[in-house]
């Protein structure tokens, strides 16, 4: 079976929150035990943000990185402000949804190891309109604002993938906006 998570290969010799007694976590076992869970099917967002990117490349991403765990009901960003990090979810899964007027929400599904939540708000730096909970003990790989975009301006490739998953992003809403009924007065 092919290893999903290359996301996760620059952590391998980082402490994770599994840590006993102050020792090393193989992140690598973390993504051998999601994979055969079921729960890394398929190729994720951050496999495509890592596609074609130097081993050099990957490092310096590494050194970037800060991780953290978080706990089950965390809300770990809230609409209508802006972010000052883009998240990696390593491990656990988070709801979004979009508060709209009146109270109400519109769920925009449930998200799991291997995805990067707050790209489109931290590369554009508007204020981000949706919400994200933790829905699972998570642990997450955050990568500040300005460190992320220096990061990009100086690696034409892995600006290109996160054009790439940006503009994934945009048909996606799009697919699911058109698939709800409107109906509009005559």
């Amino acid at each position: 079976m092919r290893s999903k998570g290359n996301a996760l290969l620059f952590l391998l010799n980082r402490t994770s929150p599994e840590s006993r007694g102050g020792g090393q976590v193989n992140v690598l076992e973390i993504v051998k035990r999601e994979t055969e869970a079921g729960l890394l099917m398929g190729r994720t967002v951050a496999d495509d943000f890592f596609s074609g990117l130097s081993s050099e490349t990957r490092s310096a991403f590494q050194s970037l990185a800060t991780l953290s765990h978080c706990s089950c009901d965390t809300v770990l960003f809230t609409g209508g402000q802006p972010l000052n990090s883009v998240l990696f979810l390593l491990e656990g899964r988070t709801k979004l949804w979009l508060d709209c007027s009146g109270g109400r929400r519109i769920a925009l599904g449930v998200f799991g190891s291997g995805e990067i939540l707050g790209l489109a708000s931290v590369v554009s730096g508007c204020a981000n309109g949706i919400t994200a909970e933790a829905e699972s003990q998570c642990f997450i790989a955050s990568v500040r604002r300005e460190a992320f975009l220096d990061f990009l301006e100086c690696n034409p490739v892995a600006c290109r993938n996160v054009a790439r998953l940006l503009n994934q992003e945009y048909y996606r809403c799009y697919d699911r906006i058109r698939s709800y009924s409107f109906s509009f007065p005559d």
